[in-house]
């Protein structure tokens, strides 16, 4: 692969990560004000769920590679420019509590191991796991060119939970095949940063928050499943906003209007279902607990129609 393959896929990696949240933006941005910790997370999550539909609605339609090139140079442009237009909320959304002495240490923790996962990131996929399951199947549609009901592996047919991988069609066509890794590396980040956000205020520490982090970022786990071309990190990151949106009592989310929180809870538990099926029961679940939560202020029939 060598010095200009990890180039090209750190490359790869940032350019959709910078699409993906100037995409979600745009989303999130219609949602109304959005408590500036949980923006950064709901944005990401919010725009690879948006990219995914698309890429999935352009082969199901028969647009082949041509639609789906078309389809990243539309996305591109949208999340790039909604980038730049809303730079201030994103630096604010990137805003922690200031580090005090103990603080540094737990943030030089979560700092080394974030390099030391970049690395892994960049360099070429080894695992079975991604080779002959998750990078193979947008392999297959470009190879294909378009979308085709595979036998073998019998993973590959379940769609309902390929979202993410037929999404990483874009960075395939684009010639960045490797470069899924370092988006989940980002959205892996983004979950430790969360950690430590949400952490710090149900403690009143912040030096709870950035241990607290410490702890969720050292370790194999991070260092094998966040670094890869696969949905285990989105997973992740969705699972863990919906059941603390779901659950957290309401002050301690944040000023979220009561029809936004539970547009965020329906979209998080979609997203984290979309990664892996079997988490289809605990998103009903939770979308469930928001439609309850919300039905005193909007009724049963408004709240209804947002987690549909």
């Amino acid at each position: 692969m060598g010095t200009l393959g990890a180039f090209n896929t750190l490359a790869g990696g940032i350019v959709a990560l910078i699409v993906a949240a100037g995409v979600g933006t745009t989303c999130v941005r219609s949602l109304g004000p959005i408590p500036p910790r949980w923006r950064m997370a709901l944005s990401l999550v919010a725009g690879i769920a948006v990219i995914d539909v698309a890429v999935l609605l352009v082969l199901v339609l028969g647009g082949g590679i041509l639609g789906l090139k078309v389809a990243a140079g539309c996305l591109a442009a949208i999340g790039c420019y909604e980038l730049v237009r809303s730079r201030g909320e994103i630096r604010r959304s990137l805003q922690l509590a200031m580090l005090g002495g103990a603080d540094r240490w737990f943030a030089a923790v979560i700092l080394a191991v974030a390099a030391i996962n970049l690395v892994i990131a960049v360099a070429p996929s080894t695992k079975l796991d991604e080779l002959h399951y998750h990078m193979l199947l947008p392999k297959r549609v470009l190879e294909d060119q378009g979308l085709y009901l595979y036998r073998q592996p019998y993973e590959l047919a379940i769609f309902p939970q390929m979202a993410f991988q037929l999404g990483l069609s874009l960075l395939h066509a684009a010639g960045f095949p490797e470069s899924g890794a370092v988006l989940s590396w980002a959205l892996g980040l983004v979950l430790i940063l969360l950690i430590v956000s949400v952490t710090g205020d149900l403690t009143g520490s912040s030096m709870a928050g950035w241990m607290t982090g410490a702890l969720a970022a050292v370790g194999l786990y991070t260092s094998v499943w966040h670094v890869t071309s696969g949905p285990h990190a989105l997973g992740d990151l969705a699972t863990t906003m919906a059941c603390l949106m779901a659950l957290l009592p309401d002050h301690r989310i944040g000023p979220f209007k009561v029809g936004s929180k539970l547009a965020a809870i329906s979209l998080a538990c979609c997203t984290a279902a979309s990664t892996k099926i079997s988490l289809l029961p605990l998103a009903v679940a939770l979308t469930l607990i928001g439609i309850v939560k919300a039905v005193p202020q909007i009724g049963w029939k408004k709240a209804g129609l947002i987690a549909w």
